[in-house]
């Protein structure tokens, strides 16, 4: 079978990992690999044409960046030990202006845009009503 990329993005705690979790699980360890770009930490913007260029499906998650600021000092606090000021002061300082300048206007370039507040499962059934082949994925059926 031909390799397909189906890339994620969005904000920070819009769902992105969630989702790609649920997509390996759904298509089957076997034949998925998920690769976090958290891990990388430099500027990869050279790729963003490149990738949206081989890309099967691309899918932006979306969020308030309020519920965002929620679910990110829940996560950090409880597996990072962060402090919520510090958590806070850096979401404020860095993060949501990064979302604004860099990441939401990459939403133009997605075949499907997912509100970041829904279930995984409706996630996984809009995703399985698009036109993108996915559905004859190792006999996925979404």
């Amino acid at each position: 079978m031909k390799s397909k990329l189906i890339l994620v993005a969005g904000p920070s705690s819009s769902g992105k990992s969630t989702l790609a979790q649920a997509l390996c699980k759904k298509l089957g360890a076997r034949h998925t690999r998920a690769l976090s770009l958290d891990h990388y930490y430099h500027d990869l913007r050279h790729l963003t044409p490149e990738l949206n260029a081989i890309a099967a499906l691309k899918i932006f998650v979306d969020l308030d960046d309020n519920i965002a600021l929620q679910r990110r000092l829940e996560r950090d606090i409880r597996e990072r030990g962060r402090t919520p000021e510090c958590i806070t002061r850096q979401f404020n300082e860095t993060v949501r202006p990064a979302n604004e300048k860099h990441i939401r206007p990459s939403a133009k370039n997605a075949d499907l845009v997912l509100n970041g507040n829904q279930p995984i499962k409706d996630y996984l059934k809009a995703i399985g009503a698009t036109d993108w082949g996915l559905k004859g994925w190792c006999n996925m059926h979404l």
